[in-house]
């Protein structure tokens, strides 16, 4: 049974150490504020079997210590407490109450479109500088977002730890779905159109993009036996607002109306590089138009993101293969 455990107040020699009293015996809990894997690993390889507590601790660190037996606490919320006759795990709601969370750095559209740029190019050494001039982010907003990944074990000698980068950035890819009659698309009116950019023409610059299980089906990817409807991010949140206020649909309401006979869902992207690097499609619905997609890396983070098993199911199968051009970070 887990007996009660009481604070003695001092450090140990090395002086990064609290020492906690137990009845039956001492546990050494090691105080840092973001260990590494490798220090994590060290740790665990030059000590016995202790407490961890961190201010952030990423799912790498987090599993390395749960295998060796370790209890730890990464003080955004989570703690795991092991003992020799049970694990026991407290969500973060149930440890909010005790220490406020901290934000991730996908919390930030900043620090999105930082994760989503790293994955782009895996294996690439990437400096602060390179994702400035690859994103147009301020110096100050890169540098804070990856010294943070590398805090968190996400980001090491300059390249993305994968799949761990992906599996955080899409645990904050939230997109807010809006539904719109099957009938958008360019108006003919050039101040409307100018203001929507659906940027069909144009696949280097940015605009409209599909990213639902179509365009996954479109890059050879295996399709969900209910692929659900067209999902488009639009160029940004004046655009999108545009299109719901012209093509809106309420809740599951019928459309009606001349080429409406479909529904489409659009939302703003969480990154502004999400509607970059778009490719064509050789497909053209709904409405008759070729919607451009997003490039595969978005198309996967947003049905990875995706609420329903099945469609993140086809993104965990999905094998690209040599000659797709895609590189798999998931």
């Amino acid at each position: 049974m887990l007996h009660s455990v009481h604070v003695i107040a001092g450090r140990s020699s090395n002086g990064d150490s609290v020492w906690l009293a137990d009845p039956r015996r001492p546990l050494d809990v090691t105080l840092s504020p973001a260990p590494t894997l490798a220090q994590t690993k060290a740790l665990i390889s030059s000590s016995s079997p202790g407490v961890v507590v961190a201010d952030r601790l990423a799912a790498p660190q987090r599993a390395a210590l749960s295998a060796a037996g370790w209890s730890w606490w990464d003080r955004r919320g989570a703690l795991v407490v092991v003992t020799t006759e049970a694990t026991i795990e407290l969500a973060p709601a149930a440890v909010a109450a005790v220490e406020p969370l901290l934000p991730s750095p996908f919390s930030r559209v900043a620090g999105r479109t930082v994760g989503l740029e790293l994955l782009r190019a895996p294996e690439a050494r990437r400096t602060v500088r390179d994702v400035v001039d690859a994103t147009g982010l301020s110096v100050g907003a890169v540098g804070r977002t990856m010294a943070e990944l590398a805090d968190d074990g996400l980001l090491h000698g300059q390249r993305p730890v994968v799949p761990a980068l992906f599996e955080a950035l899409a645990a904050a890819w939230r997109p807010r779905w809006h539904r719109v009659a099957g009938r958008v698309g360019p108006t003919g009116v050039s101040v409307l159109d100018d203001v929507l950019r659906f940027g069909l023409d144009v696949g280097a610059a940015p605009g409209w993009a599909m990213v639902s299980t179509h365009a996954l089906l479109a890059y050879g990817g295996p399709s969900p036996l209910y692929p659900g409807p067209v999902r488009l991010f639009g160029i940004d949140e004046r655009a999108v607002a545009w299109a719901v206020e012209r093509w809106g649909v309420d809740g599951d309401a019928p459309v009606e109306g001349d080429g409406a006979a479909d529904v489409v869902e659009i939302a703003v992207p969480p990154s502004p590089g999400a509607v970059l690097h778009r490719h064509p499609w050789g497909g053209a619905e709904p409405g008759g138009i070729a919607w451009r997609l997003a490039d595969p890396l978005v198309v996967a983070l947003t049905l990875a993101a995706d609420p329903e098993p099945e469609v993140r199911a086809s993104i965990a199968a999905w094998r690209p293969g040599a000659g797709t051009g895609v590189t798999r970070v998931w």
